[in-house]
Parts: structure tokens; C-alpha cells; sequence
């Protein structure tokens, strides 16, 4: 007889609450709340953030570079056609602090798209590095180029920046200790998107999760092979499951210990994990985003 999988809105709250705990209902609660944006301004921009932005925009005390207000408009473009900010999550903004790409000569952002990212870490190259943009799906790779164009100055994009579309599971076939940092934002849950849409709530199981989990871990594991000795990887989801978050770093401490080592850094507002950090809606009106910071070790 075969075996009734539960899914659907149910088992998502069934799932979600034996995980969270209490905390659940005010975390579902401010999943489904509007997301706090900020103003990430672009340093190419010709504009003068006073000119354009609203007048009760603040710069941020914690985010390099951002503004913050209650209701921030699209960005206008500047007179030499470049947008003058982007909007993004806040915590998502956060990424400038862990960044520190000055002596780095080669970048890679594995799962790019929308963009955002990209930008802030382009934003930190020096006049000879370069940076690898890759997204997979073909929608998001258009996404990613016009969002790129739409920010980056011309000569900057033809001299500094490749864009490609390769799976990040299986980058390591082919560059070996090729980068001396990466970024993988991987694809996730992001049960803030999935709760508004209903179609794919109704087929929801728990099957999702960890299949997703087995993804990001190979392509965590991919970039630990891709990265160079005394390189750094940023492993990033937006997801609240603790399987696509801290339990793909305990699977790569089981399988690759002393490889990498975890490198601590100072993020404001965030909440320490076992091996990382989480920004949680329900507490620091950002997120969620879940970010950890990994070191790879010199073989002997």
C-alpha cells in the first residue's frame, strides 16, 4: 500500500513549526510582509544621492554605501544613462561588509542573478581584477545582463566582467583553484516568494527542502575545489529551512573537515548560528538571509 505524502499549506506549517518552534507564527507572520528595502547607491552613478533620492533617505550606520528610508522609489537614471541605486533587501546589503576584494585578482559570483550582489562586489575590484557573473537559468542570465548594463559603466563591463551560464554543480570539472573569492547565493526555498504563490504552496512537501539541501552542498562542494588555497567562499541562501542553511555546512564539516576553517565576521542585527549567521524578518525586519564565511586551508 503506498504511503500518503503529506504537502500542501498544512505541512508546510506542520514542517516549518516542528523546526521553528514558537517562533513560527511571528516568523510566518513577517514572511508575508512587505520586504524593507534600502538604496544601494551606484558609485558610477554621476548623480548626487540629495538630488535624487527622497528627502527622508538617511545613509545607513551599518550598510557601506546604502540609504535608508521609509519608501523608496524606482531609480531614475543619471545623465550618462546609468541607474542611480539599487534596491535591495537589507540584509542582502550586508555582503559589502564581508567582502574584502582589494588584493583579490579573480572573483566569482556563482549563482548571480538578479544582480545585486554582483554589483556590490564589482563595486570593490581593483583596475586589474576581474569578475565571473554565472547564472544557470536562462530567464534569470537575461535578467542579470541587462541589470549589469543598466549599472556598470561600458568599459568597465568589456574589460572586467564575464558573464557565462554554466552549471555551478560541475564548475570544478574544468578550473581548478582558478578564484580567490566566491559568492554562492544558492538556490533556495525562499519560502518569502513561495507563500505568494499559491499554486506551488498547494503541491509543497518536505521533499523540496532536501532536495534543494543536496544541490546547494554540491555546489558548495564544487566551490571549496574552485576556490584557492587561502580563498574565501560566501555561502548565502534566503532560506529559513535549517537543512538548505547550517545542515549543508554540517554535511561539508562531516565530509571535507580541514579543507576550510570558518571565518567570523561582524554583521549588525544578524543572529548567530552554528556556523553562520540568519536575518530574520521577525527581528531585524531584514531577510531571511542566512550567510556563512568559509576559509579554504593550505594542504601540507
Amino acid at each position: 500500500m503506498r504511503r500518503h505524502k503529506p504537502k500542501g499549506v498544512e505541512a508546510f506549517d506542520a514542517w516549518y513549526s516542528e523546526h521553528w518552534g514558537e517562533r513560527w507564527d511571528s516568523l510566518r507572520e513577517a514572511l508575508v510582509r512587505p520586504v524593507s528595502h534600502v538604496a544601494w547607491w551606484n558609485p558610477w552613478s554621476d548623480a548626487n544621492p540629495k538630488d535624487i533620492l527622497p528627502e527622508d533617505a538617511q545613509p545607513s550606520l551599518v550598510l557601506p554605501g546604502c540609504y535608508e528610508a521609509d519608501d523608496l522609489p524606482p531609480p531614475p537614471h543619471d545623465q550618462s544613462g546609468l541607474s542611480c541605486y539599487y534596491l535591495l533587501d537589507g540584509a542582502s546589503a550586508m555582503l559589502s561588509r564581508v567582502l574584502s576584494l582589494d588584493d583579490a585578482s579573480d572573483v566569482l559570483d556563482l549563482c548571480a542573478a538578479p544582480g545585486g550582489k554582483t554589483l556590490q562586489m564589482a563595486a570593490q575590484l581593483s583596475s586589474t581584477a576581474t569578475l565571473t557573473t554565472n547564472e544557470l537559468s536562462k530567464d534569470r542570465f537575461h535578467r542579470l545582463q541587462r541589470v549589469l548594463h543598466d549599472y556598470l559603466p561600458g568599459p568597465m563591463l568589456a574589460r572586467q566582467i564575464r558573464l557565462t551560464r554554466y552549471d555551478a554543480r560541475k564548475w570544478c570539472l574544468y578550473e581548478k583553484e582558478a578564484y580567490d573569492w566566491i559568492v554562492l547565493d544558492a538556490p533556495c526555498s525562499s519560502e518569502r516568494h513561495l507563500l505568494h504563490l499559491p499554486k506551488e504552496m498547494a503541491q509543497w512537501t518536505p521533499a523540496r527542502s532536501r532536495q534543494l539541501a543536496q544541490r546547494q552542498y554540491t555546489m558548495l562542494v564544487s566551490a571549496l575545489d574552485v576556490v584557492r588555497e587561502g580563498g574565501t567562499i560566501v555561502y548565502a541562501t534566503c532560506s529559513i529551512s535549517p537543512l538548505e542553511c547550517d545542515g549543508v555546512l554540517d554535511k561539508l564539516y562531516k565530509k571535507r573537515r580541514g579543507r576550510f576553517e570558518s571565518v567570523t565576521v561582524d554583521l549588525p542585527r544578524s543572529e548567530i548560528t552554528e556556523h553562520g549567521y540568519y536575518y530574520l524578518p521577525d527581528s531585524s525586519a531584514w531577510g531571511p538571509l542566512y550567510l556563512s564565511v568559509l576559509r579554504k586551508c593550505a594542504t601540507s
